[in-house]
């Protein structure tokens, strides 16, 4: 027989939850042991997430490492919700929105744009004097 109660069960993602946003509030007091264990139960996830949207390797390890300092100076701000892996998505989402933006930012600047600045006396070629 199953008796229901008002008590929530608590299951392994809840554990883990709180284990996170305990971390997260020992950051917050500047604890750098916390922001170690923090980086190791969330690489992984943070890492996949990141490659998920940038579809670029380099860029992904950049955000990742990103994303630990912007926790470590930002943790004084968190408020539980019970779920600290969105606040830690959510920042990393942002900071690929921002990779992503100055990406497009810089692929829009043709390489003609800077022969101007480049001597025009020399004997060179366009190209090498860009190289």
């Amino acid at each position: 027989m199953l008796f229901i109660t008002g008590e929530k069960i608590k299951t392994k993602t809840d554990n883990q939850n709180d284990i996170l946003d305990n971390l997260i509030y020992k950051i917050a007091e500047k604890d750098r042991g916390a922001l170690e264990t923090l980086y190791e139960k969330t690489k992984t996830s943070v890492y996949g997430y990141a490659l998920s949207i940038v579809k670029n390797r380099a860029d992904a390890e950049d955000i990742m490492h990103d994303c630990y300092i912007s926790v470590y100076s930002s943790a004084y701000a968190y408020k539980s919700n019970g779920k600290p892996m969105a606040w830690i998505f959510t920042i990393v989402k942002n900071l690929c929105i921002s990779k992503l933006r100055a990406n497009q930012r810089s692929e829009h600047e043709p390489i003609e744009d800077y022969t101007e600045f480049l001597p025009s006396d020399t004997e060179l070629s366009n190209e090498e004097k860009i190289v």
